[in-house]
């Protein structure tokens, strides 16, 4: 499933510091934990064809990646790096929204992506 391939993706980016929905909270300064980066599904579309809708495996799915950095030519330079590397996911994506936070609470810089997998152009085998 899509979520799947956005965690291995972001694994690459962000060794030990990617999870799936929340941003883990510890008694730990938030600064020894970053960069980090989290995901979660916004949206998922199935198409109706002369086969019905088949499972979730072919929705086009909507994905939000937030990214959280100290400073922010980290945040950029993690920003790059995480639209390369969903580039090269094993399902098709685009990009589509994109802006930049600070979070003076916690102050940290923030970005958040959204990307829209498209399964069914995948290559297949």
């Amino acid at each position: 499933m899509i979520g799947d391939v956005v965690f291995a993706v972001l694994k690459t980016v962000f060794p030990g510091a990617a999870f799936a929905s929340v941003f883990p909270q510890t008694d730990d300064r938030i600064a020894s934990r970053l960069p980090a980066s989290r995901f979660q599904i916004v949206s998922a579309e199935s198409s109706a064809t002369v086969c019905g809708t088949d499972d979730r495996h072919t929705d086009d799915t909507r994905v939000q990646v937030d990214i959280v950095a100290s400073d922010w030519d980290t945040l950029s330079t993690k920003v790059d790096e995480t639209i390369t590397a969903m580039q090269g996911a094993s399902v098709p994506c685009v990009r589509e929204n994109y802006f930049t936070t600070f979070d003076e609470e916690t102050r940290v810089h923030r970005a958040s992506i959204d990307f829209v997998f498209y399964p069914s152009s995948a290559v297949s085998s």
